[in-house]
């Protein structure tokens, strides 16, 4: 068994239903693989941010209040800005952060650079 159903079976204490993001899971890695794994992911979310860097820029930041049923990746989806680039402007921890309607956070302002 591989794929997403190992992935089920190993965390299935932790599933119930869809994978959120921001949970954890354990993934059927060998430990003589985890620091390999753990490398190719950090350069994998390097490129990601090397390839926004070469296309876009922040010139700073704005207010955003928060909605009845906001979510980060609500919010990142419908503003159009990356998730990954929402979640370092957040000044609490993400994974700590539970949203109140007409709370305030602070969104990047994305500009693109011109060629």
């Amino acid at each position: 068994m591989q794929g997403l159903s190992r992935i089920r079976e190993l965390s299935a204490r932790q599933v119930k239903g869809s994978i959120q993001l921001g949970q954890k899971i354990e993934l059927p890695i060998s430990d003589d693989k985890v620091s390999e794994f753990n490398a190719k992911r950090v350069q994998y979310h390097q490129s990601i941010e090397e390839d926004f860097d070469k296309k876009y820029f922040v010139s700073g930041v704005r207010n955003y209040r928060i909605a009845h049923g906001d979510s980060l990746e609500l919010i990142s989806r419908e503003q159009k800005i990356p998730l990954w680039l929402v979640r370092k402007y957040m000044t609490v921890p993400w994974q700590n952060q539970n949203f109140v309607k007409d709370q305030e956070i602070q969104l990047p302002v994305i500009i693109p650079k011109i060629k």
